[in-house]
């Protein structure tokens, strides 16, 4: 489950509900990190079929080409979150060698370096669910079993990047893993995933960071995990995923000032 692996590179437009085939990456991967800085991209190790890996592919948005940047100290590793502060790239947990991790890495772009900084209190496999907020890192659930699914947490782990420190904020309202996280005016919104059990959720959840509080948002169209999430504009979007049979292609559209959802890209985003 989960370990289709692509080569392609794609955007979409969203206002046109198109998709653009763009330069490919030179290995296939799953389970990676990445984040943009200064309009590069920046896709760090993962799984490519049958290894785990740490190279750093750098897209250059402008150009449409890929360079390497320098590999992730050992281990090689995937299924971690990669965020990013503006000027640095945070990459925390993950799985290596069917372990859970709890070491961070920061990586450099200006220097083209790594740094190792204090690990979480607890080994996760963080993908999809760490998120970058006013000179903090969330990491909201995730999981300490090596697969999706397996052995979900309920914990938030807050790191605070100046003094290098981690704490607990409030526990989730249950377990869940591989939910996809992004933040939007001073929340962090948590979509699908894994519970427990093993079943694949499209519940929506709220935290309030000021409040240090969960709440409830509404349910997604259908069951995602593993799927993307990003903002266009007043909306977010939650991109394919595992459906609990296979990966889909389908674009949910989230709109927060409603709390309500479209199926695919809305006609025009105000």
């Amino acid at each position: 489950m989960c370990f289709t692996v692509f080569t392609s590179f794609t955007v979409e437009s969203i206002f046109g509900g198109t998709w653009v085939s763009l330069a490919p990456i030179s290995e296939a991967r799953e389970g990676y990190g990445a984040a943009i800085v200064n309009d590069k991209i920046y896709y760090i190790g993962g799984f490519n079929g049958s290894f785990d890996r740490a190279t750093v592919f750098i897209y250059d948005i402008a150009t449409n080409t890929w360079s390497t940047g320098a590999n992730l100290p050992s281990p090689s590793r995937a299924e971690f979150g990669a965020v990013t502060n503006g000027t640095h790239i945070f990459v925390v947990g993950g799985r290596a060698i069917g372990l859970a991790l709890n070491i961070v890495d920061v990586y450099d772009p200006s220097t083209d370096t790594w740094t190792r900084v204090s690990s979480m209190p607890i080994s996760l496999a963080t993908e999809y669910c760490v998120i970058y907020f006013n000179g903090k890192i969330y990491v909201a659930g995730g999981r300490t079993g090596a697969s999706p699914s397996i052995n979900p947490v309920k914990t938030l782990l807050i790191y605070d990047i100046a003094t290098d420190t981690w704490s607990y904020g409030a526990d989730l309202p249950f377990n869940v893993s591989d939910a996809s996280a992004i933040v939007f005016d001073n929340k962090i919104y948590l979509f699908g995933g894994f519970d427990a059990y093993g079943n694949v959720l499209n519940t929506a959840l709220i935290y309030d960071i000021a409040t240090d509080t969960w709440s409830f948002g509404a349910s997604m169209p259908k069951p995602r995990a593993d799927a993307a999430v990003g903002r266009c504009s007043s909306r977010i979007l939650v991109i394919g995923g595992w459906n609990g049979y296979a990966m889909t292609d389908t674009v949910f559209v989230y709109n927060p000032y409603t709390n309500s959802w479209d199926t695919g890209p809305p006609n025009a985003i105000t």
